[in-house]
């Protein structure tokens, strides 16, 4: 979306942040086409500008994508070396009581992206395991 700014009366792009509050890909194609649509025509900007941000912005893409796929992996290791815990006997410390206790686990599942280890009597999240037998 374009508004005019009051004062200069140049069109302003509306930009959109992500959660950490940087511009998105969107806000940055939308920079780039208000930069292309009010450029000066007698003194337009250098191809070779342009081609460095396309450049730029396909490198950010890239390296999103390559963010998410080791995020991605990094669970699924996380899982497996998680589901070979399934049968075997694992120590941890009880975090309301200070006390480790040690007992075979049952079952595992995620929990707001945390895997999460049921035994008999306790749910024990994976960072809390002391020890494995």
């Amino acid at each position: 979306m374009i508004t005019t700014n009051a004062a200069t009366s140049t069109p302003v792009a509306s930009t959109t942040t992500n959660s950490a509050g940087n511009l998105d890909k969107n806000a940055f194609l939308k920079l780039l086409i208000t930069e292309l649509k009010n450029q000066d025509p007698l003194n337009p900007m250098d191809d070779k500008d342009t081609i460095a941000q396309l450049a730029q912005f396909s490198s950010l893409e890239q390296m999103q994508s390559i963010n998410t796929n080791l995020q991605s992996s990094s669970q699924n290791s996380s899982l497996l070396n998680s589901a070979a815990m399934i049968g075997r006997t694992v120590s941890a410390m009880d975090t309301s009581t200070g006390l480790s206790f040690s007992e075979k686990v049952d079952s595992l599942w995620f929990d707001s992206g945390k895997i999460i280890l049921h035994t008999a009597n306790h749910e024990i999240p994976l960072e809390n395991i002391i020890g494995l037998s």
